[in-house]
């Protein structure tokens, strides 16, 4: 569907009822088919892991995390092993809601380890 709609818009050929039909699709598939966002957070010393279903999906290093910042609303906390930019154009972090339990704790734990990291000294 995403194929034809690209399809179409590339031509000129698309119209409202194409928008529908897309809309529906989408509608459709994310009801039928909903995405799982519930996750389990460890943080220890050495980094932070993210466990789905008593999995470990995801690791991040204490040495190797770059980025711990407050979305600009404060509704999420972000944690990220590459930059600012990086991070942001391609939302390669991992993502913690406010209204977590313990969001207070993870955020003060997650710039713990972001402040231990090394960085490189200023230059006068």
């Amino acid at each position: 569907m995403v194929l034809y709609a690209a399809l179409e818009i590339w031509r000129r050929r698309f119209n409202v009822v194409d928008w529908l039909s897309v809309g529906l699709t989408y509608s459709l598939s994310s009801y039928f088919f909903p995405v799982a966002t519930s996750y389990d957070l460890e943080i220890d010393r050495d980094g932070i892991r993210v466990v789905r279903d008593g999995e470990v999906k995801r690791v991040l290093q204490k040495d190797r995390i770059r980025y711990v910042r407050e979305s600009n609303d404060g509704k999420r906390l972000v944690i990220s092993e590459h930059g600012v930019v990086w991070t942001r154009l391609l939302w390669c972090g991992i993502s913690v809601p406010n209204s977590v339990q313990d969001y207070e704790e993870i955020k003060a734990q997650a710039l713990s380890l972001l402040s231990d990291t090394p960085t490189m000294p200023k230059t006068p």
